[in-house]
């Protein structure tokens, strides 16, 4: 059985990043740890736990703008991706999304622009029990970034058991 070996991808050398957003006075997103610290001074330009809105008309307002929740997620997705890309000198290999396995068919379409969105075309949606299910059957082949919209993780293991929670 192969050890996940993390890639740290946050300030405080952490494989996860907080899944919040900031939205500057420019329209500008910042994600992940500036945006959380930005949170004491402007909490009204700062976004969480907006994975559960997915599929909610109204948009989330940070600083008095709207905003799509699927743009915020594409947002700290692109992020991740980044930062390994950054890390390891390349784009990770393989991207999987995952999702509760309640969501009916309108959440699912729009969870998949989010990669999209991120500029990650080649992202692989599975929803978490498959994902849990992969893992402890060694038959999910990550080495790069696992994502739940709640908090990128990385690894460079080609298994990452710590991604879908």
């Amino acid at each position: 059985m192969l050890k996940p070996e993390p890639i740290s991808i946050s300030l405080l050398t952490s494989v996860v990043t907080p899944a919040v957003v900031y939205a500057r006075d420019d329209g500008t997103i910042v994600t992940g740890e500036p945006a959380n610290r930005r949170a004491v001074s402007n909490p009204d330009r700062v976004g969480r736990e907006f994975k559960r809105r997915l599929g909610d008309p109204t948009p989330v307002m940070l600083g008095g703008t709207p905003h799509a929740v699927t743009s915020l997620l594409a947002a700290l997705l692109a992020d991740a991706v980044a930062k390994v890309t950054e890390t390891e000198g390349s784009p990770p290999a393989n991207v999987v999304l995952t999702h509760p396995a309640n969501w009916g068919p309108y959440r699912r379409e729009l969870f998949e622009e989010v990669p999209q969105l991120a500029g990650v075309p080649q992202a692989r949606m599975i929803t978490e029990p498959e994902a849990d299910s992969e893992v402890e059957l060694g038959e999910l082949p990550i080495r790069g970034v696992a994502w739940s919209g709640a908090a990128p993780t990385t690894c460079r293991s080609s298994r990452c058991r710590s991604a879908w929670r």
